[in-house]
Order: C-alpha cells, then sequence, then structure tokens
C-alpha cells in the first residue's frame, strides 16, 4: 500500500492495482518476513525489506508482466459504497455483498520479450501452474511494456492526489495484506480485552432466566393485570439497566444487525454481548467463523485463546484473495485474470469499512522510487 504524495493527508483516490507475471520471484518464496509477517508490526520497514529484494535478486529470476490491471475509485466513492455494503449485510447476511461502482479500469495485456525456447517453457508451465492463465496466443500480438507504460503513467498522473495504491500479496511494499492483517489483529486485541471485562456468571443466569421464561410461556391475563398495576415504571435515574434479553432479542433492529451472530455462535458467545453495530461487515464474518478465538473455561466462564489467535494468522489460505472473496462476498471469484482480481480487492476492501480507509490514511508511505 503506498501513496505518491503527502503521506500524512487522507488519500483522494485508490488505485487497485494487480499483475499477472510468466511466473515468481524465486528467491522471495521463503522468505520468512514474506511468509509470515508480525500481525500488528509497529517496526516493519517495508522499504528496507523491498530494497533488499532488488539488490539479492538476480535479473535473471525476475519474471516478465503479462497482464496489469489498474481500477481507480474516488475517496467519495468508496465511501458510499461502504454504506451501500453495510446496509446490505443488515438486510440480509445470506445474500451477495458485492456493490457496484463506476470505477475507471485501465488493463492491458503486455506481450513479454521471450525467446521460441523461452515461449515453449512457458506454455508448459501453463499446463501445471493454475495462475497462468494467459497463452502464448493471448500475448504474442499484444504491445510491449514499454508501450503500454506511458498510458499506465498518463492515468496514475491524472488522478486526484494523494492516490494510494493498493495490490494483494505483492513485492513487500504495495501490499493489502499487511493492511488486512494488522486490522484483524487489532479486532483480535479488541475481543481481548472485552472478554477479560464480561463477567459470564450473570450473563449466564440472564439467559437462563430467558429461557425459562420462554418454557412456562404466557401468564395468566388477571395476573397479568395485577402485575401491570404493580409496575410504576421508576423515575429515569432509576430505571434498572437493561437486561440480556432487552439486549440481544427485543429490539428488532437491533436483532437484525447481529443476526449473523446469533445464527452461527452458542447464545452465550462473548461475540454476542460486543457493541458491534459499527462493525464493519467484514469484521463481523471474520470473527464470526473464528469460533476457535474463544474457549469456554470448566467454570463456565470464556478466555480469548491467543494460540488460537496467533494459528489463525498462520493458517493456509485465510488471507488468499478468493478465499477472502468468497467467505466475505457469498460469491465465487475466478482469480488470476488481473482485472477481475482488482475488483475482488476493490469488494474486500470495501467491506472492511472506515477501519480500511482510516488505515490507509494513517500507514500509506510515499513510493521510495
Amino acid at each position: 500500500m503506498s501513496c505518491d504524495d503527502d503521506m500524512f493527508r487522507q488519500m483522494e483516490t485508490f488505485v487497485f492495482m494487480d499483475f499477472e507475471t510468466t511466473g515468481l520471484i524465486a528467491n522471495d518464496l521463503m522468505d520468512p518476513f514474506k511468509s509470515h509477517p508480525t500481525p500488528g508490526d509497529k517496526n516493519r520497514d517495508t522499504e528496507r525489506a523491498l530494497r533488499e529484494l532488488i539488490v539479492t535478486t538476480p535479473i535473471k529470476n525476475l519474471p516478465y508482466i503479462t497482464e496489469m490491471s489498474f481500477v481507480t475509485a474516488p475517496r467519495s466513492l468508496v465511501l458510499n459504497a461502504i454504506e451501500e455494503m453495510k446496509q446490505r449485510s443488515e438486510d440480509d447476511s445470506n445474500g451477495s455483498m458485492a456493490v457496484r461502482l463506476a470505477c475507471n479500469v485501465h488493463t492491458r495485456q503486455v506481450k513479454p520479450p521471450l525467446n521460441e525456447q523461452q515461449w515453449k517453457e512457458y506454455e508448459n508451465k501453463r499446463k501445471t501452474v493454475e495462475a497462468i492463465k494467459l497463452s502464448r496466443g493471448d500475448l504474442e500480438d499484444k504491445n510491449t511494456f514499454a508501450e503500454e507504460w506511458p498510458g499506465v503513467l498518463h492515468m496514475l498522473q491524472t488522478c486526484k492526489k494523494p492516490v494510494c495504491i493498493v495490490a494483494h500479496n505483492g513485492v513487500y511494499f504495495l501490499d493489502s495484506y499487511f493492511a488486512f492483517i494488522d486490522l484483524e489483529k487489532e479486532y483480535h486485541n479488541h475481543c481481548k480485552s472485552a472478554v477479560q471485562l464480561m463477567d459470564f456468571s450473570i450473563i449466564s443466569q440472564n439467559l437462563l432466566t430467558i429461557k425459562e421464561e420462554e418454557a412456562t410461556g404466557p401468564t395468566e391475563p388477571q395476573a397479568t393485570a395485577t402485575i401491570v398495576r404493580d409496575r410504576t415504571p421508576p423515575p429515569k435515574e432509576m430505571a434498572p439497566a437493561p437486561s440480556v434479553h432487552r439486549l440481544t432479542q427485543s429490539e428488532p433492529r437491533a436483532g437484525a444487525k447481529r443476526r449473523l451472530f446469533q445464527d452461527q455462535l452458542p447464545p452465550d458467545s462473548p461475540l454476542n454481548f460486543m457493541r458491534s453495530s459499527q462493525w464493519s461487515p467484514a469484521r463481523k464474518r471474520r470473527l464470526t467463523s473464528a469460533r476457535e478465538l474463544f474457549v469456554r473455561k470448566q467454570d463456565g466462564d470464556w478466555r480469548f485463546d491467543e494460540g488460537a489467535s496467533t494459528q489463525y494468522f498462520r493458517k493456509k489460505g485465510a488471507f488468499r484473495l478468493d478465499e477472502m472473496y468468497e467467505q466475505l462476498m457469498n460469491n465465487k471469484h475466478d482469480s488470476h485474470f488481473a482485472q477481475d482480481d482488482c475488483y475482488a480487492l476493490l469488494q474486500i476492501s470495501i467491506c472492511f469499512g472506515r477501519d480500511f480507509i482510516d488505515y490507509a490514511d494513517a500507514h500509506s508511505m510515499i513510493l521510495p522510487y
């Protein structure tokens, strides 16, 4: 994730970028920094890592670009889409979350400078590497990178500044992967603090009372009349705090916003008792699916499992673009076409809501080149 102007100003344009290439950078595959970056790392030096990669990678190991796509969206457009997706999530948590945006799109296939032997090797690689989609026939009559670059540069120069370039799982620097793991680490920290403050003995007792009331059914009419006469509402300053039943069940609007939790979690799950009305759809869905983060103790209390949190960020595929898209959008995604991946990244970023925008404003860095 990077910007090309003052890093302390809010981003005015977001450019979601993706490349398809003839392969991966060979010496980048086993790098521990790349494989398991520390979520929430305040000392992450992406510029140093990028420079070291450039210095230590032989030119012969660098792949060629075969397709590049840039989807540009003004800040106002992204903010409107965030509100639309949040409302869609509240109205129907099981439906598709994807929203339509009137973005500008600049996509180009690029002819790599390969000789006959290299083309044969490329075509053989396509048979075994699913991520390589474009064939020789798709590429050899296209323009070169040098011919297409002026158009890319013009597109970037005409965007309203500052411009934030966003790419997923890029080469260290342009990486929304860092943004997502940092945001989710913050979510985990908030959950840990909230669980430590909850009194689950009171919560369990209230839930038990609710079940008993539901089991006994409505009271007799005459009994109800007596109770109503005796229940003069106390002064406002003396009124009791809302019960668990009121907080989680009685108000339809609040219940709709919590429906995703209630449908998938135990009644006494800590998530059901957190103030979540302002959470983004991504925050709700990612935490709801990570049940292993909350462990019930023998005394009935719950605790936040830090070991499970650590493993969450190392789980294979947990932050793959296609898997995140399918989980958050309730849609399938055909990955490894640059323009499709840009749209997927755009939708995922919107799903993280204002958290993503605030992260971009705070952490975007000026490109070193």
